[in-house]
């Protein structure tokens, strides 16, 4: 074990701000497998930036020995980043010492083939591996936004064919088969289920149940005849003072119908099902009793309340659950048969879940020894980032690359390195199991349990506060809990001096100006409705006029204060309308980290109507959006009288008919571009040649609108990629526009909150949610949205467990035994969640943080449960207290209600546009001056091989008009509306691209027979079931006999022997000053090291001279890909029709196979 002052040349970071504290560097310099709790601003990207650069410098590790992972894309690019910088620091500085200066030099030579991913990137590497051993195809996708919509569809058919089964009935409520389907059945499995499961997954559970079942049977039952006894006792005495009252013969019959329950101890689950089953018969009976409200005795009375508290309550749920476990039993089985055929749909199209990857990985890595133990020769060191986040799979896959290869028994290495902070874990959503963060300890022993607990973010007074009101009392985090899923604020977080390299003492809060966190309050019994704005509008005009208020005073100070420097943290993106709005009449500048209310605004509708009315021309809505739009520009009246008949002719206006004319005239010669072109050239056409950009820069407020078309922009480019086409893009947009008007729209596959785009914003206020803050930091942070919250689970109509498995709210609304107990533990740990959610988003501050929220000050009975979410209300209260308020460590504010007519002239001023009006007059007139700037498109530098073919026909004479060959890629542009959309017609080439793609299938591990072709493979096929068999046919006899040539007998050897493949193998490669992009059919290694490449045709006629510079270039891609020598390459077609193999062997010989 190394000792803090060994390696003197980590200080020379001292040259750039980043030496080690002591606690930092007895956290990097460790050899032994490791668990850091890093707190917030601890610092923790440097020290495994730095670690890293040890590793490699002091313990000779080369760099893609280190495996180093993340939790987030965004973190694994920052981390890469800082460990180059890191190493290039230590390599380029003349201090470093000779033998580790060579050591980083090095390091950024490998830097390539360093290792510096996330988990799930980490996992699909493993999988991608092992996938057609498996069954999955090799070229599948993860995380996809629309795998839940896949599963939906299938989900509610499944459920109509199945609806006759008694646990369908049991478990749906009246009418809602589809909401069974959706929100249960395809939730639940989607959730909780991967490929990696076994066969039975839900029915598994079952035993389990049962011996839960059975001790808790016996736990209670042992309770029941000393109650009842008891109570019996008080029956006998009430009757002797009170007699025979309505009250007491009710008691005895309430006492006969549970004496007759077996109160026997059962050794077994079958012996208690009966008795169970009868109990549950009697309770129900006992439910209906009415008892009057006179003719009893107090000590009666209580009796049979504790009866009821200690025996009925208690074990009524349960004898509801074993009554009707059998019908549960179908149930799961019925999930278990879903299951099955949402992974045989995931088999075929690739489209897998995170999670379905990562636990694949595990399932991989535990069955397949070869590649066990490749992994774990590959990392001598292994550091996991924000290991909070995680879950059991992943920490059992780690352990697992911990062993040591080759020894029988499994013996730990000592190559583990995580870090990671209780107190930060808030992605329990996304799977994430806090409990296995805090089990490290023990599973790795206490003494590889280290702290960083300073805090070089935040002011002294601010972490002064954070001591106070996480770690002194337990109106946020619980200390008292033992619960595994509950962080503690154990060690206090304490500010360090960099340059004194000296802790400092922890600020007082109670002198004037210390205290930097401000709760502020709005009274909700204050508003007058009528007179002032509403509660959500109130918190959002203050916290405007605080941000220029605050920002003003600031600058009258002489400081520079820059809008960037705040941030609005959200608990949920709900309420983000009302703080857009009243940012938007403050005139403050604000960036979202996502776009909600896509239609919320005009461009994503003008640009919308005009892609719409090009596929729907009949669509007189988007017909009128368009006139109005500023495409168009044409006055209301003049849209009203197009819309009611008028023709351009009709228009008595020679301004309104000359704009009428000129926007139809655009619309006809986009129309059919429009239909042909790449959604994203179409966007670029709109927003950039026709201007539109152009008005969104004459003012603030307008420029807000360049993120939305930022937004739409990347929608349209991820529609491109996937080639979903522009029917169903304008489709998709139209469900969600639906969706933003109403809530009973239909599902989209596009998923908005997924779609990510870099923003180009340098001063503006950042508007975010608290999880997308994390890792950032800001001088000023307004928390928005943790005050007045209510916990989620009281809404939950199933919960999972991992031990018991899924549990299901019957139809009728019961709830039975293990939905009560895993609802009060899922309350417990959302709750648990809350209490870190306002831990790290207090913690994102650097100077001050401010709270913002509308609550009553008289606080509910329901404020002090056990399980309130109403933790800031409460401690505010604590701490309002006349004996407490001297203990106060925050400023309490109240918020003034606003009334509407103070706001009236402002909001008049924003919405006037009189100075961007000006501007407009004044630019008319310079334009008008200025000649039009002609451009003339450079030749594109951007080639495809099959391009070459065309170039070929040139060179020997046959002139552009030669036909191509009918499978090629033709790369034709289309630059006017006569070269396209002819009548549909299913062509040689769309023959050539369905067997093309069936062939990959095959490859792939998917027989011809069993291929299901995608429906746009078939879109020009004549509306005939013959037709298209005798096409499938055909195809399916091509993909045959290919397996039975030699090169396709080649192709199982390959696979059988674990060697490499593809099929469609994707590349891009500069050339000769060209890029050229492409995808070469299939590739496979031989037995003696070379390759093949065969390349399909589907040509009538053999012409191979036609390919010579395409398989040219697909052998210098697949050379430069694999690393290795042309020679070692060789080249095939195989022509289809014709069944015949031939290799381009030299340039002026073939050989036929």
């Amino acid at each position: 074990m190394s000792t803090i002052n060994e390696y003197k040349y980590l200080d020379l970071l001292e040259q750039i701000n980043k030496k080690l504290d002591d606690k930092q560097r007895a956290v990097c310099c460790r050899t032994d497998n490791t668990i850091v709790a890093a707190g917030a601003g601890s610092g923790k990207t440097q020290v495994l930036a730095t670690r890293f650069a040890w590793l490699v410098m002091s313990q000779n590790i080369h760099a893609p020995e280190i495996l180093t992972l993340t939790f987030t894309k965004k973190a694994a690019g920052e981390m890469y980043e800082r460990i180059y910088q890191t190493l290039s620091f230590f390599a380029n500085n003349p201090e470093t010492p000779e033998l580790e200066k060579k050591r980083a030099a090095l390091a950024l030579e490998e830097f390539s083939e360093t290792h510096i991913q996330t988990l799930d990137s980490y996992c699909n590497s493993i999988v991608k591996q092992a996938a057609n051993r498996y069954g999955i195809r090799p070229d599948f996708t993860a995380g996809g936004s629309d795998s839940f919509e896949d599963i939906k569809k299938l989900a509610l058919p499944y459920v109509f064919a199945n609806k006759e089964r008694p646990c369908v009935q049991q478990y749906t409520r009246a009418g809602q088969l589809e909401d069974f389907a959706y929100s249960i059945l395809a939730t639940a499995v989607c959730n909780y289920t991967t490929l990696a499961d076994a066969p039975d997954f839900f029915c598994s559970k079952i035993e389990t149940q049962k011996s839960i079942l059975l001790n808790c049977w016996n736990l209670l039952i042992g309770n029941l005849n000393p109650l009842l006894d008891d109570y019996i006792h008080e029956c006998n005495t009430a009757r002797i003072s009170k007699g025979d009252t309505p009250y007491i013969l009710k008691s005895f019959s309430f006492a006969d119908l549970l004496s007759k329950t077996n109160s026997s101890t059962a050794k077994d689950f079958k012996t208690i099902q009966p008795w169970a089953t009868q109990l549950y018969e009697n309770l129900k009976k006992i439910q209906n009793f009415k008892f009057p409200n006179n003719g009893y005795t107090n000590p009666l009375r209580s009796a049979k309340k504790l009866l009821t508290d200690e025996f009925i309550n208690p074990i009524f749920p349960l004898c509801a659950y074993i009554a009707q476990l059998d019908t549960t039993n179908e149930l799961y089985k019925m999930f278990d048969e879903f299951t099955e055929i949402v992974n045989d749909s995931k088999r075929q199209t690739g489209n897998l879940t995170f999670a379905d990857i990562s636990e694949l990985a595990l399932k991989i890595l535990n069955e397949q020894e070869d590649l066990l133990m490749q992994e774990q020769n590959a990392y001598k060191k292994i550091m996991i980032d924000e290991f909070q986040d995680n879950n059991g799979k992943n920490r059992d896959l780690l352990f697992l690359l911990n062993k040591i290869p080759g020894v029988p028994e499994p013996v730990e290495g000592q190559k583990l390195f995580f870090v990671g902070d209780e107190k930060q874990s808030i992605y329990k959503f996304r799977g994430a199991d806090v409990s296995v963060f805090n089990k490290l300890k023990t599973d790795l022993g206490e003494e590889c349990f280290l702290q960083m607990n300073y805090n070089y973010r935040s002011n002294n007074e601010l972490l002064a506060t954070f001591n106070y009101i996480f770690g002194k009392n337990d109106y946020i985090f619980d200390s008292k809990s033992d619960e595994l899923f509950e962080a503690q604020y154990s060690v206090p977080a304490i500010k360090f001096d960099p340059v004194t390299q000296k802790e400092l003492p922890q600020a007082s809060l109670f002198e004037p100006g210390k205290r930097k966190l401000t709760i502020t309050r709005l009274e909700p019994e204050e508003i007058d409705k009528d007179n002032h704005f509403g509660i959500k509008d109130q918190l959002a005009i203050y916290i405007a006029k605080k941000i220029r208020d605050y920002k003003k005073e600031k600058e009258a100070n002489g400081e520079k204060y820059s809008y960037s420097k705040f941030a609005i943290l959200d608990r949920g993106r709900t309420d983000r309308r009302y703080l857009i709005k009243w940012l938007n009449i403050f005139n403050i500048p604000y960036t979202l980290d996502m776009n909600t209310s896509i239609f919320s605004d005009g461009p994503i509708n003008d640009i919308y109507n005009f892609i719409q009315l090009c596929v729907y021309p009949q669509d007189k809505i988007s017909f009128a959006g368009y006139l109005s739009s500023p495409f168009a520009n044409l006055r209301e009246e003049t849209v009203e009288a197009i819309l009611a008949g008028d023709k351009a002719e009709d228009l008595t206006d020679e301004t309104e008919r000359k704009k009428y004319q000129t926007a139809m005239d655009f619309y006809e010669e986009q129309k059919l571009l429009t239909l042909s072109r790449p959604l994203t050239k179409t966007l670029e056409v709109l927003w950039n040649d026709c201007g539109y950009r152009y008005e969104t820069i004459f003012s603030y407020r307008k420029s807000l609108y360049q993120e939305q078309f930022d937004m739409l922009f990347e929608l349209a480019r991820q529609t491109d990629l996937n080639d979903k086409g522009i029917a169903w893009f304008v489709d998709q947009l139209s469900q969600i526009k639906d969706n933003e008007i109403s809530n009973f729209g239909k599902d989209v596959e596009i998923n908005v909150t997924d779609i990510t785009y870099p923003l180009e914003k340098s001063d503006a206020v950042n508007i975010m949610t608290i999880h997308k803050s994390k890792g950032l930091q800001f001088e000023y942070v307004f928390v928005y949205g943790c005050t007045n919250v209510n916990r989620k689970t009281k809404d939950s109509q199933f919960f999972f467990d991992e031990k018991i498995g899924l549990t299901i709210k019957p139809g009728n609304g019961t709830k039975n035994f293990f939905f009560i107990q895993q609802e009060d533990k899922a309350t417990r740990e959302e709750l648990a969640e809350f209490r870190r959610l306002i831990y790290v988003a207090i913690t994102r501050a650097e100077e001050f943080a401010e709270i913002v929220g509308a609550w009553k000050f008289e606080p509910s009975d329901s404020d002090y449960e056990e399980n309130s979410f109403k933790l800031i209300e409460n401690m505010v209260r604590y701490y309002s207290m006349e004996d407490k308020q001297t203990e106060q460590p925050f400023v309490l504010n109240k918020i003034e209600p606003v009334k509407r007519e103070s706001m009236e002239d402002m909001i008049y001023d924003n919405n006037s546009f009189t100075a961007e009006k000006t501007h407009v007059k004044l630019a008319e007139q310079l334009y008008q001056k200025e000649p039009a700037i002609k451009y003339e498109w450079p030749e594109s530098n951007r080639k495809t091989p099959s391009s070459l073919e065309k170039e070929y026909l040139e060179k020997q004479g046959a002139g552009t008009q030669a036909s191509a060959p009918q499978d090629s890629d033709s790369g034709e542009r289309f630059d006017s509306p006569e070269d396209t959309l002819d009548t549909p017609v299913f062509t040689a080439a769309d023959f050539g691209t369905l067997v093309h793609a069936m062939l990959e299938a095959q490859a792939n591990g998917t027989p011809c027979d069993n291929y299901k072709p995608e429906p746009k493979l078939l879109k020009n096929l004549p509306d005939s079931p013959d037709v298209m068999k005798q096409f499938l046919d055909d195809c399916r006899t091509m993909c045959k006999n290919f397996a039975q040539s030699d090169l396709g007998k080649a192709l199982e050897e390959c696979k059988a022997a674990g060697h490499f493949y593809r099929a469609e193998w994707a590349f891009r490669m500069l050339l000769d000053g060209y890029i050229f992009t492409g995808s070469i059919d299939l590739i496979f290694e031989n037995p003696d090291g070379t390759y093949t490449i065969v390349d399909y045709k589907s040509d009538k006629e053999i012409n191979v001279e036609l390919y010579r510079g395409q398989q040219d270039c697909y052998k210098k891609a697949a050379a430069r890909m694999l690393k290795v020598g042309e020679e070692k390459i060789s080249c095939w077609l195989y022509f289809l029709r014709h069944s015949q193999s031939l290799c381009f062997d030299k340039l002026s010989n073939r050989v036929e196979r």
